[in-house]
């Protein structure tokens, strides 16, 4: 069984760690409020201009600010979110397995999936 509450345990004395958990919150809710990364791209000769949060991917970007995007199957398999990159690929993790399996060659021309291409 675990170990009870008594009023002595909820004094201030022994609610030191209340301070430090309150700094916590603090410093992580100021990185979800952090602005996130202008990527430029092309999709069937359509030009977009997205801002994406760190570990968001492009596609979820446009999706949540109704952008028409083509996809599919958000998967990474199907190769219809395909989309070149005009600017901002620095801000991108690196091409992961689904990427390359499907694009092979076209990653170093700057084509990436959108549904599988995220912020750092």
């Amino acid at each position: 069984m675990g170990k009870k509450l008594t009023i002595g345990s909820l004094k201030y004395d022994h609610m030191k760690h209340a301070d430090s958990i309150e700094q916590t919150v603090n410093i992580g809710s100021s990185t979800v409020n952090e602005p996130g990364k202008i990527i430029e791209m092309k999709q069937n000769q359509r030009y977009f201009q997205i801002e994406v949060k760190t570990g968001q991917s492009i596609l979820n970007a446009a999706i949540e600010k109704n952008l028409s995007l083509d996809y599919k199957c958000k998967k990474g398999t199907c190769g219809k979110c395909k989309v070149v990159l005009v600017n901002g690929i620095s801000y991108l993790q690196p091409a992961n397995h689904l990427e390359e399996k499907k694009l092979h060659h076209l990653i170093q021309s700057g084509f990436r999936l959108a549904c599988q291409a995220k912020v750092r």
